[in-house]
């Protein structure tokens, strides 16, 4: 049977990597509120639903980092990891060979900023550290001011207090020494004016980093990823690792990678597009003017380095996502090399798209209705290229 080991640290690889840079991730994912909806009675978080998608979100983005993540210039040093849900499941290791489980913390503003002051030092290590700052669960905006709310949010001794203010976290994290900071935020920034619209700030300052002394010579560069607009939903799918967490994943693992620098490798700026164009053909039709990434201070640098593809990852979708579910979507090489490929839309709702794994080269894209009587589905022919394509055929009613 594998150990059981009480830490929010999953992976540390700093003995190994000795005095040199590396990167540090911080995940919390937040799916059990102990004051919202169902749960103890109050005022300020009483609407708040709990949430399956961000427990798996948060432990599905552990694992990518764990297992796929590569930097030459900073490896993969520390991944830490708090999880709030509903049922407290351990953490297995995504380590071959570790055969151990990791009994995380609860997403408690207690926890919270005792684990963010760890991740701080530990990236105040060496100035070409890289830090990265996941969070998936609920948000709220008051005017300017963005927070991510923790499992005890609406604690009625302090009922504002257990959030992130994610303005101070990013204004006190540009004194860290980690040179490149990533801040990828899978969290619904529902507007909270009229709601708390007696209160000067939510969340609290959950770190402080004292600046260097003398200053530095190159100011910390930011990048910070939000799935949608201020006073909209983030989309997620019930006991399913979330649509924008997914993209993200995607988008690090293959859609953002470019080789115009001889290496393949993803950057923050093309992460933004990818995630941009992922989430976009993913989103079902009533959400697809609701959930479209933002990013802050986008500032473009080397995130990380994949596998040379082998494959063109293709998204099929069609124009009119009314008659999503009803077109079967076939994939088909003119020249015989390699079999043709056919799904229905059907089973891959919610979302709106069906991905297929073809090889580069000529491909034509159909799409038959099962509907009677049938609109057309156009058809096309595209030449496709390794890392991704998206295809989108026309339906004509």
């Amino acid at each position: 049977m594998p150990g059981t080991i009480n830490s929010d640290l999953v992976f540390d690889d700093t003995a190994r990597l000795g005095n040199g840079p590396g990167t540090h991730v911080l995940i919390i994912g937040v799916g059990k509120y102990a004051y919202g909806r169902d749960m103890a009675e109050s005022l300020v978080a009483g609407d708040l639903a709990q949430l399956t998608s961000a427990p798996i979100s948060a432990k599905a983005m552990a694992d990518w980092f764990i297992r796929s993540f590569r930097n030459t210039a900073a490896p993969l040093a520390t991944v830490s990891l708090l999880i709030s849900e509903a049922q407290p499941n351990p953490y297995p290791s995504p380590v071959p060979g570790a055969n151990c489980n990791y009994q995380v913390p609860p997403a408690t503003l207690e926890q919270v900023k005792a684990a963010t002051k760890r991740w701080a030092d530990r990236g105040e290590s060496h100035h070409d550290n890289m830090a990265v700052f996941y969070f998936c669960g609920h948000g709220a905006s008051l005017s300017q001011q963005t927070c991510l709310l923790l499992e005890d949010f609406g604690n009625p001794d302090a009922a504002y207090d257990a959030g992130i203010d994610v303005n101070i976290l990013r204004a006190t994290m540009k004194n860290s020494t980690a040179i490149r900071q990533a801040y990828l935020l899978d969290c619904c920034r529902t507007d909270a004016d009229d709601i708390y619209q007696h209160e000067e700030r939510l969340g609290s300052r959950i770190v402080s980093v004292q600046p260097l002394q003398g200053g530095r010579r190159v100011p910390a560069q930011q990048f910070v990823l939000f799935p949608t607009l201020d006073g909209e939903e983030a989309f997620g799918i019930s006991n399913q690792v979330s649509l924008f967490t997914r993209s993200i994943i995607d988008a690090m693992d293959f859609a953002a990678a470019d080789n115009s620098t001889g290496v393949w490798l993803t950057t923050t700026g093309r992460l933004l597009d990818s995630v941009d164009r992922l989430v976009k053909i993913r989103v079902p039709a009533r959400l697809i003017n609701r959930s479209k990434p933002n990013a802050l201070d986008a500032v473009s640098f080397d995130f990380n380095e994949v596998d040379e593809p082998r494959l063109a990852r293709s998204y099929v979708t069609i124009s009119n996502l009314d008659f999503w579910g009803q077109v079967e979507l076939q994939c088909v090489d003119p020249s015989g090399s390699h079999p043709a490929q056919k799904k229905h839309s059907m089973h891959w709702a919610p979302e709106s798209c069906c991905p297929f794994a073809l090889s580069e080269g000529r491909w034509q894209f159909h799409g038959v209705m099962q509907t009677q009587p049938p609109p057309s589905v156009n058809s096309s022919e595209r030449i496709l290229r390794a890392p991704v394509a998206y295809v989108t055929l026309e339906v004509v009613e």
